[in-house]
């Protein structure tokens, strides 16, 4: 960690109320606001992690970089308050941070329904990182 609070990044997300089916603070969340928000603003976007086993589902990622493996509950994403922040956990792999960000879109409706097949079969077999690699040389 820089000292500053990044994209990608796990956290422990403290407090907060929920009701009905909310998903409760109180545990890891992924930061996925951009950087340039969480640079100059007080509130973030977060993605909750579980460690409870949670149905198949495409806003649904599983997360094996925070302590304990783990699902992105990625249909619920919810703004915080810096002062919700607390303890460093660790960092998502370029596969899970993509994996989220495909999650999300689905679930804000980004993502028309033929892409997802396409895309998960790209994370999957990393062929985009593969042709961006290539790119770069």
């Amino acid at each position: 960690m820089n000292g500053l609070i990044c994209r990608g990044e796990i956290y422990y997300i403290e407090g907060g109320h929920a009701t009905g089916s909310e998903q409760y603070a109180d545990r890891p969340g992924i930061i996925v606001s951009n950087d340039l928000n969480n640079r100059y603003s007080k509130t973030f976007e977060v993605v909750l992690l579980t460690t409870k086993d949670k149905r198949n589902l495409p806003t649904h990622v599983r997360i094996e970089s925070a302590k304990h493996s783990s699902v992105a509950i990625c249909e619920q994403i919810m703004t915080v308050a810096i002062e919700r922040v607390g303890r460093y956990i660790g960092k998502l792999t370029v596969e899970e941070q993509a994996a989220v960000d495909l999650a999300m879109m689905v679930s804000v409706a980004l993502c028309p329904r033929g892409w997802i097949a396409g895309l998960r079969y790209l994370i999957a077999s990393n062929s985009f990182i593969r042709e961006e690699t290539k790119s770069e040389e």
